[in-house]
């Protein structure tokens, strides 16, 4: 699911996506829209918790799957769908909270 969803993130959800982070970095100066960047890294993590059974797992892996695409999207970089999709799928797999 994860894996799934960075993809969508850089393929067909890609003018949503670039106007997600252009509302989060506006989030950076303006404390009145850090609530809705908040509920973004929330709302992913709760779609990744069902996944991982774990909330800190999930967030983790929210918060990756976020700076990953954002890289990308960063450097207008192609992405190698295949690689993102395995790095995310090995973060939700092996990340482990109490280390």
């Amino acid at each position: 699911m994860g894996s799934d969803l960075a993809v969508l993130m850089v393929t067909d959800l890609r003018a949503e996506t670039l106007t997600t982070y252009e509302l989060m970095l506006a989030a950076s100066r303006d404390p009145e829209l850090r609530p809705l960047a908040l509920a973004l890294t929330d709302r992913i993590a709760d779609l990744l918790e069902a996944v991982t059974g774990d909330r800190y797992r999930a967030k983790a892996a929210s918060i990756a799957l976020l700076g990953n695409v954002l890289a990308g999207l960063a450097t207008g970089a192609d992405h190698d769908l295949p690689a993102l999709r395995a790095d995310i799928g090995h973060l939700i797999e092996n990340f482990d909270p109490r280390r």
